[in-house]
């Protein structure tokens, strides 16, 4: 008799500490705390001395140095292995709120996913000025030595400065498009970007400033008026005799350096998160693959100090997304693997060579 009455009571406390287990086993709890929307990392600091880009090491760092890091990494390689056997989860970034979200901060503003932008604004992506004055004389400052794209810097008649890149003549608007293009798209999400637009000139208006220079021969010589026709002459023109070129405008403030995808900045107290514990630069990732930024490395990122006197953190060249390469089209490889790639070259070796490489089978005539 008495047990029969303790049932109800058993039951009701069996079911209350379901409950109670039910809501204790959520992976992020339930919190009326404040949700923190800006990272200070904004305050002022002494002025930094610039960062030096090595190309040379970038590629080898990216290449080569990066993959044997990750498995000679204890902690990856204990955390891979506990992911495998189900015993443990993925590292959350540092930097996210009790949401889960990356608040804003000098790497990173909230814009298309938190508040949806206009189509109209999405086409506008980060331009303000709507590109070079459309009047006055171009005068080239210097030209342009790194990457693939020949090119040059101009100064327009409002003081303004544009990288001027442009396409190769077999692949017209191939380049251009796709840093345009690939600049909008990160800019929507929330990436800092400088304003790029394609523009169309007359060449006559271009003039060759006193202190621009050539690489010649791995010497810096003055730029010359035949220097410029040279780089034009085998560009396409409209029936109006002009030639297409992607305009980088200049960010404000003043630029020193790369800045590294992991790690920290020794010379900024604002730069407290490991870069390869952000939750903006691990979701970069993701957006990467999708526009197949396949030159995605510190030798295209820029570090600025503001005029507010700290260091903002941009995304440059994106000329090397979607299906362009260095110029012309991207081989299928592109966006599947590493230049120099040791798990892939560790499967065929094993294999004997059995192992077929996923894009080696890929037909590019059949994505279109």
């Amino acid at each position: 008799m008495i047990f029969s009455r303790l049932i109800p009571t058993i039951v009701g406390t069996a079911v209350l500490l379901v409950v109670l287990g039910g809501c204790a086993s959520t992976s992020r709890p339930y919190t009326l705390g404040s949700i923190r929307t800006v990272d200070p990392d904004t305050m002022a600091i002494a002025e930094p001395e610039d960062k030096p880009e090595n190309e040379l090491w970038d590629r080898i760092d990216m290449t080569v140095v990066h993959q044997l890091e990750k498995p000679l990494d204890l902690h990856w390689t204990g955390r891979q292995i506990g992911r495998a056997l189900g015993t443990a989860g993925p590292r959350e970034a540092d930097n996210v709120n009790v949401l889960g979200e990356p608040p804003n901060s000098s790497w990173y503003t909230r814009r298309h996913y938190y508040r949806e932008m206009s189509p109209e604004a999405l086409a506008r992506g980060p331009n303000t000025t709507g590109g070079p004055a459309s009047e006055g004389t171009w005068t080239i400052v210097s030209g342009k030595f790194e990457g693939a794209s020949p090119g040059f810097v101009i100064e327009d008649d409002r003081g303004d400065r544009y990288l001027f890149k442009f396409d190769r003549p077999a692949f017209a608007e191939l380049s251009s498009a796709a840093e345009v293009i690939s600049t909008k798209i990160l800019y929507a999400a929330g990436y800092h970007v400088p304003e790029n637009y394609v523009v169309y000139f007359n060449p006559a208006r271009l003039r060759v400033g006193e202190d621009a220079e050539v690489a010649e021969e791995g010497r810096r010589r003055p730029m010359t008026e035949t220097d410029v026709q040279r780089m034009l002459a085998d560009l396409p023109r409209t029936e109006a005799g002009r030639v297409r070129a992607m305009a980088s405008k200049y960010v404000d403030g003043r630029p020193v350096g790369i800045w590294e995808f992991e790690g920290t900045r020794d010379d900024d107290s604002n730069d407290r998160v490991w870069h390869q514990h952000r939750r903006e630069l691990r979701g970069l990732r993701i957006i990467g693959s999708w526009i197949n930024d396949a030159d995605r490395r510190a030798a295209n990122t820029l570090a600025v100090y503001t005029d507010q006197r700290y260091i903002k953190h941009y995304l440059l060249d994106m000329g090397g997304t979607l299906g362009s390469r260095a110029g012309g089209p991207k081989t299928s490889m592109h966006g599947y693997e590493y230049l120099v790639d040791p798990l892939e070259i560790t499967k065929s070796t094993l294999t004997l060579g059995l192992y077929d490489r996923p894009w080696l089978f890929v037909d590019a005539d059949s994505l279109i």
